[in-house]
């Protein structure tokens, strides 16, 4: 038995020094030495020009990780001499240990000074298409026939955890020739917490969004908690919140602001989707309610609610912009609320019941439409009690008589 120990510790001994000499070998190394051999692949696989304008930082142990500085990609041909996509800094790292127990735990991922130029001429072209394309696969030999085996199986992953992602400073610019499409998104900033699959994780995105045709200035404010189950298809977003400032020539007053306040559960694998609570505050309205979503992936069948806290038309017109319509009775159009259930699919839609309160009279009905490419509409409403009267115009004052002539 002594021997078997003997050789054991040897063999251990060994591969600590085989380790060393590779650890030695590799931090001697210096990876800018081979940069224009990484342009050269890159040139030779895709056609693109690559510089790398930085400094590339290589590091082993406990951490294996990559810094990669200012980089860019160039453009394909026919789009300009614009970067495709271009990097100030990129950092990976990897802890190098738990990988021997299966275990990927890496480092929060950073990327600062992203910017991807993404567009289509008029002929429906895209910058990438030369780098997605595929080539044409060898025709497939004739099957032989083998004796059924049983399936091999391969090791994997058994815990997935990223210190988090942190995304600075980055832009994106879209442009389609064929539909005068010109949007820029930036600058965009994301972060992380850690990242671990089946555990819950804070998120915070913000993006400005700047449109030419039509024209518009948005900016876009995400904030919630996010867990990813890919094994068993699940995906939530808990304590989710919107907020939305825009300004444009299309919309309302020249501008808008909203908030939105939700959790979404989703399920692949049962494909349905739900948002509850939903909540939504714009133009001066309040509304709670909730969204069902079923057959999610084959044919998507939506139910959903809306419930608002009474508001006040008035103010919602001077938020859209609108002056209020002259009435006999200034106290009318100051109180109202609405609650409306609606469900749709592909081909049809329909909302009921609706019930709608002005003032003292309400309003309540049901209607539908069935066949979008050729509309049936059908509907009914009832209205229980209004008095006109108070809605018209006021009536113009009598004109006062003339003195009688002298």
């Amino acid at each position: 038995m002594k021997w078997i120990k003997r050789l054991l510790l040897g063999i251990v001994v060994l591969a600590l020094v085989l380790i060393g000499v590779v650890v030695v070998l590799l931090a001697t190394i210096d990876p800018n030495d081979y940069k224009q051999r990484i342009v050269d692949e890159v040139d030779k696989a895709t056609g693109r020009q690559l510089a790398l304008e930085g400094d590339i930082e290589l590091s082993f142990f406990p951490w294996l990780g990559l810094r990669l500085g200012t980089a860019q990609l160039s453009n394909a041909k026919g789009f300009g001499d614009a970067p495709f996509a271009r990097v100030e800094d990129v950092q990976v790292r990897v802890a190098i240990l738990p990988l021997f127990s299966g275990e990927l735990r890496a480092d929060t991922i950073k990327l600062n000074g992203l910017r991807v130029n993404l567009s289509k001429n008029d002929k429906g072209v895209a910058n990438w298409d030369d780098l997605v394309k595929q080539k044409k696969p060898a025709p497939a030999p004739a099957p032989v026939e083998e004796k059924p085996t049983e399936p091999e199986t391969k090791p994997g992953l058994t815990a997935l955890a990223i210190g988090g992602l942190d995304i600075q400073d980055a832009a994106l610019h879209w442009r389609d020739a064929q539909q005068g499409t010109d949007i820029k998104i930036a600058p965009l900033n994301l972060s992380t917490d850690e990242i671990e699959l089946g555990k819950p994780f804070d998120l915070k995105l913000d993006l400005r969004t700047i449109s030419k045709q039509p024209a518009m200035d948005a900016t876009l404010i995400v904030q919630g908690g996010v867990t990813l189950d890919p094994e068993r298809q699940r995906y939530r977003l808990s304590d989710l919140k919107l907020t939305l400032k825009a300004q444009g020539e299309t919309l309302p007053a020249g501008q808008i602001e909203g908030l939105v306040k939700t959790s979404i559960d989703a399920d692949l694998e049962a494909q349905t989707l739900r948002m509850t609570p939903l909540n939504v505050e714009a133009l001066s309205l309040n509304l709670q309610g909730s969204l069902d979503v079923t057959q999610m992936l084959d044919n998507p069948k939506i139910k959903g609610q809306l419930k608002s806290e009474t508001f006040s038309p008035r103010e919602v017109l001077k938020v859209l912009g609108q002056p209020s319509p002259p009435t006999a009775d200034a106290g009318v159009l100051q109180q109202a609320n609405l609650e409306v259930a609606f469900n749709a699919d592909r081909n049809t839609a329909a909302i009921s019941p609706l019930k709608v309160t002005l003032d003292d009279t309400q309003l309540t009905g049901e209607a539908s439409v069935k066949s979008f490419e050729k509309p049936q509409l059908s509907f009914s409403f009832a209205l229980d009690d209004i008095d006109i009267d108070r809605y018209l115009p006021p009536k113009p004052e009598a004109p006062k008589e003339a003195p009688p002539a002298a």
